[in-house]
């Protein structure tokens, strides 16, 4: 199993270099991760729902392209509601959304939400194992590094900034 780690300078690059740099991975491989952060140009803001939906339609769209090549390009802080911010791991295979991962852990987003009129909702991680291509796969995304139950997994994914 190939996998693409996607060196991305968070808050120096924008999504369309990511984008590029995600593209060229899928060519040779099974696997592409970008860093906790990467979906967002700036991490102390949070992106507001048409940016957040531009996103996942274009990585939909590059995972139709390559549909047996599980995509997580990455982390993005947005609301879920209105009410609510998540940072969320977007997962795309064959061509859409296939889960969306969020962080457990605090690493300021309580604080960003606060900023925002929000209320930081964290993610579990009982959803954050899943298969793909016969193997158990864990992703831990940042801070949630060390704190999830990863035993029996084959691979352990850990999407940091």
């Amino acid at each position: 199993m190939k996998i693409s780690a996607i060196l991305h300078k968070v808050g120096k690059e924008h999504s369309q270099e990511l984008r590029g740099k995600v593209a060229r991975a899928l060519k040779f491989s099974d696997i592409v991760i970008g860093p906790d952060y990467a979906l967002n140009y700036n991490p102390t803001k949070v992106s507001s729902s048409k940016y957040y939906n531009n996103l996942i339609s274009m990585y939909a769209s590059l995972s139709t392209k390559h549909p047996n090549t599980l995509i997580i390009p990455g982390t993005i802080l947005h609301s879920i509601d209105g009410e609510q911010l998540v940072c969320e791991a977007p997962v795309f295979l064959n061509g859409k959304l296939n889960r969306q991962l969020w962080k457990d852990s605090d690493n300021g987003e309580v604080e960003l939400a606060t900023k925002y009129g929000l209320v930081y909702k964290r993610g579990s991680h009982e959803n954050k194992q899943f298969e793909y291509k016969g193997k158990k796969i864990a992703v831990e995304i940042c801070g949630d590094h060390g704190r999830q139950k990863v035993r029996g997994c084959d691979l352990e994914i850990i999407l940091a900034y």
